[in-house]
């Protein structure tokens, strides 16, 4: 069983986390770059956990990413997912209906199918963001996380696409 979730920080749910912030008018940046919505990201099988526990993943950033990689997939062979504080990176290499996944900062290789990659991209990002708004209310009214909303809807309907079209494939 493969897992691709997060863990939202304790600072994160403190009022702290926002201060300086009009959650109304936060940016794509103040997101990333702020403990408004940051975490542990977790990777991993019943064998190999590549996991970042880090308490300070910003886990919108990430999701971002996540989505994209999936996406970037279905047309080439290989996609990254960086975060914004270091140089750590997570690797996505697409052989046929399988991704192999690697980071910079562990050892060790996850492979999954690519459709139950895709279905856990769009259910962490359907959850992230969820979490966010109910963590934090007055994201609900920001323009930036309608624009997350939009997204989110975007990729649930190439998932689907996508699994129709591996099925006729097969």
């Amino acid at each position: 069983m493969f897992e691709l979730s997060y863990r939202i920080s304790e600072k994160s749910r403190k009022e702290e986390s926002t201060a300086g912030y009009d959650l109304l008018e936060a940016t794509e940046t103040d997101f990333d770059y702020s403990d408004i919505f940051v975490g542990d990201l977790i990777i991993k099988n019943e064998d190999t956990d590549l996991s970042a526990l880090w308490d300070w993943v910003p886990i919108l950033y990430v999701m971002t990413g996540i989505s994209e990689a999936y996406v970037t997939l279905s047309g080439n062979k290989w996609a990254l997912v960086d975060f914004t504080e270091n140089a750590e990176q997570i690797h996505l290499e697409r052989n046929g209906s399988k991704v192999s996944i690697s980071t910079s900062y562990s050892s060790g290789v996850i492979v999954v199918d690519y459709d139950e990659f895709g279905k856990l991209a769009v259910d962490f990002m359907e959850k992230s963001l969820k979490d966010l708004k109910k963590i934090h209310p007055k994201t609900k009214r920001n323009q930036t996380i309608k624009t997350y909303d939009d997204k989110l809807r975007g990729l649930k309907i190439f998932y689907k696409r996508s699994v129709k079209n591996s099925r006729l494939v097969r």
